[in-house]
């Protein structure tokens, strides 16, 4: 027999198989049961099933489903001939025909779209809907993307490791020959350490930090204390600054702000404790990493360091802050005993989430002699 036009023959071989050398054209469903091959290209519109093959072969070159909503290719109980790793629907939806174009599916949800381009040297993307984490599934291992923007992969019991790519996100900080000073208005009292530049990041943004305000006009009562600046202070809520030399002393410290108004915050971080009214207090946004969206993690941090205490027999102890909070695992110290250069350093791990900042903070335990950073460096690579 011969389609309409076609000029070309469709028969049946003495085995009885179905042969088609040109173009199938389907626009309903197909039920396949023995050997299907097709050298031509296909056109399915409708539903394709292959149901209990066990031993019949089915071959489409150039096969492309149509199917939009509703078209789906099936194959089940199959015990030979066909290997099928994934069981889940397989839907792609072409906005543009055969012969060199790509042809991009319109993505249908909680499915597994694999699309090739189509005479463009083989190349292929698969698109994965954005799910949460699934319900395991006995002796089955599970591959799913997330809203985090991140592959994972899932155990028969339910455990999930993030799928992760090496040398992704890093992010470093450094000073070289800077001379700069630490200027230290407290005892015992974290500052944020500012004078870094940008070194490799990426993954990380890099905010060189600022003196807010040097000489505060005043210590409020919020419940959380109150910061009136001597100026406009320019900072948005969410920031982290450290706070010395005021009235109270348990009004110093690191905090994130709450921005009032243009020359007031409060700590959220703080309490009040007492002696509202003017105030000689110094505000600094030190120097910091921010992790990007989508390089949340566990990193390996580290600091080195180098430099001179301005007087003698200080001790001074250096510490990683992640926003307010101190990473006490990441922190070293030294006693100066007079004023040669000594170098510092250590490491640590540390799990960041999207928009943390991390800062170096330095506290001069026995008085408030300044510092003198010479070289410094602060960098996070993800493990």
């Amino acid at each position: 027999m011969s389609g309409a036009g076609w000029g070309r023959e469709i028969g049946i071989d003495a085995d009885g198989n179905l042969i088609v050398p040109g173009d199938i054209i389907l626009a309903g469903g197909i039920t396949i049961g023995d050997d299907l091959n097709v050298d031509g290209d296909t056109t399915l519109n409708g539903d394709v099933t292959l149901g209990d093959v066990s031993g019949d072969i089915i071959t489409l070159r150039g096969t492309r489903l149509d199917g939009r909503t509703s078209g789906r290719f099936r194959i089940a109980n199959v015990v030979a001939n066909i290997t099928v790793p994934v069981f889940l629907p397989i839907a792609a939806a072409p906005n543009s025909g055969l012969g060199g174009t790509t042809n991009q599916p319109a993505l249908i949800a909680n499915n597994l779209h694999a699309v090739q381009a189509v005479e463009d040297g083989g190349n292929a993307a698969l698109h994965f809907p954005e799910i949460s984490t699934p319900t395991p599934v006995a002796d089955h291992g599970s591959i799913y993307y997330k809203a985090d923007g991140k592959i994972y992969v899932q155990d028969s019991a339910g455990n999930e490791r993030e799928l992760l790519i090496a040398d992704a996100f890093f992010g470093e900080m450094y000073m070289k020959d800077a001379t700069q000073t630490v200027t230290i208005d407290t005892t015992d009292v974290y500052h944020l350490v500012l004078g870094f530049s940008t070194g490799d990041v990426d993954g990380f943004t890099f905010n060189a930090g600022r003196e807010v305000d040097a000489n505060i006009d005043a210590e409020g009562d919020a419940t959380q204390l109150q910061v009136v600046t001597s100026g406009a202070h320019n900072l948005i809520t969410g920031d982290v600054v450290s706070l010395s030399n005021m009235n109270n002393a348990g009004h110093n410290g690191i905090t994130v702000i709450t921005v009032v108004n243009g020359t007031s915050f409060t700590c959220d971080d703080i309490a009040y404790v007492g002696n509202v009214g003017a105030s000689a207090g110094r505000v600094v946004e030190g120097s910091y990493l921010e992790v990007s969206v989508g390089s949340a993690g566990e990193y390996h941090i580290s600091f080195s360091l180098s430099g001179e205490s301005v007087g003698n027999g200080k001790l001074f102890r250096w510490e990683i802050f992640n926003n307010s909070s101190e990473a006490s695992n990441i922190l070293t110290e030294r006693n100066h005993a007079n004023t040669d250069r000594g170098s510092m350093g250590t490491s640590g791990i540390l799990v960041v989430a999207d928009g943390d900042r991390i800062f170096l903070g330095c506290q001069n335990t026995t008085d408030d002699t300044d510092f003198t950073l010479d070289h410094a460096n602060v960098n996070l690579h993800r493990i």
